[in-house]
């Protein structure tokens, strides 16, 4: 019994033993096998991840600042003309509990109902309207004096200015695709969209059926976009080709993209009777074409539109190699010298993303345009849907136009005869180049602005070139230059013996161009100026049509005409400058304030409020439901 017990002590030992070494050997064997799975796993990002910039990803943040601060210490912008009801809140001390407030506290009478006579008694008679309701509690009987109550909020006090200084040593650097090694494919799967991923980026917005707005809103909706870092092809040349949406959509997922997102937004805007491209070079071409003949180029006299395409040439070899969208033009402010206007472009693939950029007109590397497909609509609306931008907190509509939504009823083709592009239609004599118009011969050049039509028309008799581009420009009316246009417009109406007050005023820079020259008329040219944003007065207002001539201000004949949802206004002038659309109101019909109001200024020392100042100011505006408003 005595042996038998070491020998079983030494064997259990000895199993033991083994299957500790046998856990090890199965520990690491595993521990190997996950490693290598994981590898295997991460060895894309691990391609991505290697960066070749040299630079530390890094960006700014508020500890990268130190705070300078300006002017000194806060200022209470509250003024009272004597002692208010007031007690210290929040507002009244700063960040270590300091009391900042200016006014003292003070406690006071408020009147309430037992301040004044009940109804019925002596002293309430004539307080009562025909249905026994207090309409005028009168004056109270408590013979207590109540003081306006006053409590500061965050519009009482204006803050120091503060100025940030960097003060990090880190160069804000975020990784592009540029600082990483590619030199094999990247993730294959990596943001891949579908059908549905890029329409959803398509949801809010509402199509009107009027191709150029409908294509803009559709590429604005797309800012921002960037190809992908991660998903990418190396071609045979080197270069990183990444995937995108619009190469996806298109069938080309790795291509550049800049025409397949141009393509792209006229897809979803339903422009129709148009070509998708991929190939710039190759869309003038199907733009040119006879049957086709959309194409215009930037040599010529053409102004483009916002929705055109636009081409560029950037290695001057006349060959386009980049297309974005025309979103505005830009005209210059000042006209007194040769100026071009600029050109504010929506454009794919550029930086590898969608962005907006700003071209002058005259830039060398602007090939040419793309015109889109002329539509006509018979139902004399403007095609507008309302967005969240059309809407106040109240979901109240304030952009001022109806929305209509354009369907094919509103859509009429053109006669047979009528065909024919407005240049084809004219004597061969008096299309762009000719320097001679042919007798008869009505001409007329239209200019789509925000909220306004500018429509011209001229003939033989006006002495403009054929190939003079209108432009126009409105007067801002947060400008000086508008206050002063306004001003004079009031003076000129009181001159005209016009005792009226001016409650519509929109001004216009509006000139002719042959290249960068101003070209004036010799003869009458007629201006309809259309607004789809007129309010209607209250008062039975007077339209009146001025113009800004280099002896002074006059009044031109004008016609109105009221559409559905619009208001134009036709003139006509024989030289151009700046012209003027006005309504006014007889000045009597307006109720005035008074001329002037004295305004005293107190400042409080001690708890002891003392006068330090008075002035006089005066307003001259419409009063409004809750008293005068708009004095200065």
């Amino acid at each position: 019994m005595q042996q038998k017990l070491p020998d079983s002590v030494e064997k259990y030992a000895n199993r033991n033993r083994h299957r500790r070494i046998w856990l090890k050997i199965v520990g690491v064997l595993a521990c190997a096998v996950v490693f290598c799975t994981t590898y295997v796993l991460i060895l894309p990002a691990i391609t991505m991840e290697k960066t070749v910039c040299g630079l530390e990803e890094h960006i700014h943040t508020d500890e990268c600042y130190s705070e300078i601060s300006f002017g000194g210490e806060a200022e209470w912008l509250c003024r009272f003309d004597g002692p208010v009801i007031h007690t210290h809140d929040a507002y009244c001390y700063d960040e270590d509990g300091q009391l900042i407030c200016a006014l003292p506290e003070r406690q006071g009478h408020v009147h309430t109902e037992e301040c004044y006579a009940p109804p019925g008694t002596e002293a309430a008679e004539g307080q009562t309207d025909p249905d026994g309701e207090i309409s005028d509690p009168g004056q109270p009987i408590c013979g207590e004096e109540e003081l306006p109550v006053h409590q500061h909020g965050p519009e009482c006090r204006k803050e120091p200015e503060v100025q940030k200084e960097l003060v990090c040593t880190i160069p804000e650097h975020i990784h592009s695709e540029e600082c990483y090694d590619k030199t094999e494919a990247g993730d294959p799967a990596a943001d891949v969209e579908t059908q549905e991923d890029w329409e959803k980026t398509l949801e809010a917005i509402r199509l009107t059926g009027e191709y150029r707005q409908d294509t803009l809103a559709v590429a604005r909706s797309q800012l921002g976009y960037t190809e992908s870092a991660r998903n990418f092809v190396v071609a045979e040349d080197g270069t990183v080709k990444g995937y995108s949406r619009y190469g996806a959509w298109y069938g080309d997922a790795y291509g550049d993209w800049c025409a397949m997102y141009v393509s792209f937004c006229l897809h979803y805007a339903g422009v129709e009777a148009f070509p998708e491209e991929s190939n710039c070079s190759e869309w003038i071409r199907k733009l040119s074409a006879e049957d086709v003949d959309l194409y215009r180029e930037a040599a010529g006299a053409y102004a483009p539109s916002p929705g055109d395409l636009i081409f560029f040439d950037y290695n001057g070899d006349r060959i386009a190699d980049h297309v974005g969208l025309v979103e505005e033009r830009i005209l210059p402010e000042e006209k007194t010298e040769p100026a071009a206007a600029e050109l504010k472009v929506l454009e794919g693939n550029s930086g590898n993303q969608v962005r907006e950029v700003v071209y002058e007109q005259t830039d060398s590397c602007i090939l040419g345009y793309g015109q889109l497909p002329e539509q006509t609509f018979t139902c004399g609306a403007v095609g507008h849907a309302h967005t969240e931008a059309c809407l106040d907190a109240s979901e109240q509509v304030i952009c001022g136009l109806e929305e209509h939504i354009h369907t094919k009823e509103c859509e009429t083709p053109p006669a047979e005869e009528e065909t024919q592009s407005e240049e084809a239609a004219l004597p061969e004599e008096t299309r762009t180049g000719g320097d001679e118009p042919a007798e008869g011969t009505q001409f007329e050049q239209i200019y789509e602005g925000a909220g306004y039509t500018v429509r011209v028309t001229y003939g033989k008799e006006a002495g403009l070139p054929a190939d003079a581009v209108l432009q126009v420009r409105e007067i801002a009316a947060d400008t000086e230059e508008y206050q002063t246009y306004y001003e004079q417009s009031a003076q000129t109406l009181d001159e005209n013996g016009l005792s009226q007050t001016i409650v519509f005023a929109r001004f216009f820079d509006i000139s002719f161009y042959v290249g960068e020259q101003i070209a004036e008329p010799t003869g009458p040219v007629s201006v309809t100026i259309r607004y789809t944003d007129v309010a209607e007065p209250e008062q039975p207002a007077d339209c009146q049509a001025i113009h800004f001539a280099e002896d002074g201000p006059e009044l031109l004949p004008v016609e109105t005409k009221e559409e559905e949802g619009s208001t134009s206004f036709t003139h006509t002038q024989n030289r151009f400058s700046v012209v003027g659309d006005l309504m006014a109101v007889d000045a009597e019909s307006v109720e005035q304030g008074p001329d002037k109001i004295s305004v005293d200024y107190f400042i409080c020392l001690d708890g002891m409020w003392t006068q330090v100042g008075s002035t006089e100011t005066g307003w001259d505006a419409p009063a409004d439901a809750d008293g005068w408003n708009n004095y200065n």
